[in-house]
């Protein structure tokens, strides 16, 4: 979240873009990598499920926060606004790949008395961390640790160092606990029926 809090400013203080070209270019940039992304996770998750992969979703999830890594490091730093929203094109598809696949992977472990809150908990939870500190967090390091006129993209790339590999590795160890689950899950439903 703070990345794409900050992205506007980036673009403007780096490229010298004005807040309509921003306004146009990032909006684009979101509404089709963000649906594409969303889209294409749910559909290779399916795809996985069908064929007896239980737990697709997390790997889906896990693969798509791992392509993330290069992409959300060096958007902030490359000098090519091209090659800069080309980059935030690829951060927008598989960030929203992955938080697409979130609720359905909730759903397919949590009893439906629960789910409901569980879900709530979740967008809190993500709501409060993720857009109420991240970009604070972003703010912060531009001021008081990188200053000077690239001290915002060198705070951006610095916070995408440390909080994607992060997510990443969380969701690759959480990939077998989240697959059993599934199966405890299913099998719990199939006796109940």
């Amino acid at each position: 979240y703070g990345q794409f809090a900050w992205v506007p400013a980036m673009l403007q203080r780096k490229f010298g873009w004005s807040v309509g070209e921003i306004g146009w270019i990032y909006g684009w940039v979101l509404l089709v990598s963000g649906v594409a992304g969303s889209a294409c996770s749910g559909w290779i998750a399916d795809r996985f499920n069908a064929r007896g992969a239980y737990g697709s979703q997390m790997v889906v999830a896990a693969v798509f926060i791992t392509l993330m890594v290069p992409a959300g490091i060096l958007a902030p730093l490359v000098e090519s606004a091209d090659l800069a929203i080309a980059l935030i094109g690829v951060v927008v598809f598989v960030y929203s790949g992955a938080n697409a696949l979130a609720g359905p992977m909730l759903n397919a472990i949590i009893p439906n008395q629960l789910r409901a809150q569980s879900l709530a908990l979740y967008l809190f939870t993500i709501s409060i961390v993720g857009m109420g500190l991240g970009p604070v967090v972003v703010g912060l390091f531009s001021d008081y640790v990188f200053t000077g006129t690239d001290g915002l993209n060198k705070a951006i790339a610095l916070c995408a160092f440390i909080s994607i590999p992060l997510a990443a590795t969380l969701l690759w160890c959480a990939v077998p606990c989240y697959k059993k689950a599934v199966l405890r899950a299913e099998a719990d439903w199939a006796h109940k029926m």
